[in-house]
């Protein structure tokens, strides 16, 4: 038996590399997945976006879509993103606030504290125009 400690040290290296390299390529193939899964989810809600949109100019017009006045989209739009928006300022707010009630926590008055409108992201279907 050869009890070299050289060798020794060698195999154990090559084990300590063996082990990087295997735990580089799983988080590596992780990380293209991850990146994947956010592009497909991406194009989901594209698609579901759209499709709400349609669903609603063809229930609201009756299938007639020529004639949809484009005040009633913009505004069909602009409730959806004040929507979405109301809905990620409570999710933002109900993760910021460990091990509590979200609603007991946050009315004051009746007022909700916090920021609980995102105007950046608001859609304008009235913009006005500086000259």
């Amino acid at each position: 038996m050869n009890n070299n400690p050289t060798n020794t040290n060698n195999i154990s290296v090559d084990k300590l590399r063996l082990s990087f390299t295997q735990a580089a390529n799983s988080l590596t193939a992780f990380y293209k997945d991850s990146l994947k899964s956010q592009s497909e989810a991406y194009l989901e809600g594209q698609i579901d976006a759209l499709n709400e949109i349609l669903d609603y100019c063809l229930k609201k017009y009756n299938g007639d879509i020529r004639n949809i006045p484009t005040s009633a989209l913009l505004e069909f739009v602009n409730s959806k993103i004040m929507e979405l928006n109301s809905k990620k300022s409570n999710d933002f707010l109900k993760e910021s606030i460990p091990n509590q009630s979200f609603q007991n926590n946050n009315m004051q008055n009746g007022f909700m504290s916090g920021p609980t409108n995102n105007d950046s992201m608001r859609f304008n279907i009235y913009p006005q125009f500086n000259k």
